[in-house]
């Protein structure tokens, strides 16, 4: 029984790591808006300046700039808050 205990806790501790790792305690970014019916990408984002701090400590000049990025790389980045890093 003690077994069992230990490995429902270890497994609900590397979820809750690995969910952290992804967003870093932000949240993640809509992109679906970004994409087409079929899920592929639309391609050139819009030029509105409303900044976001990714996870990766890069600021982007708006969410769909941070899509398009995850797009590019495949790197689940979250957006940590809203506004510069």
């Amino acid at each position: 029984m003690k077994i069992k205990g230990a490995f429902v806790f270890l497994s609900l501790a590397f979820c809750c790591f690995i969910l952290g790792v992804t967003t870093q305690g932000g949240s993640q970014p809509d992109c679906s808006k970004y994409k087409t019916p079929d899920g592929t990408w639309i391609g050139g984002c819009p030029r509105n300046y409303e900044p976001v701090c990714g996870t990766d400590g890069i600021t982007y000049s708006n969410e769909c700039l941070l899509c398009e990025k995850i797009s590019e790389t495949g790197v689940p980045i979250g957006i940590k808050h809203k506004g510069k890093c």
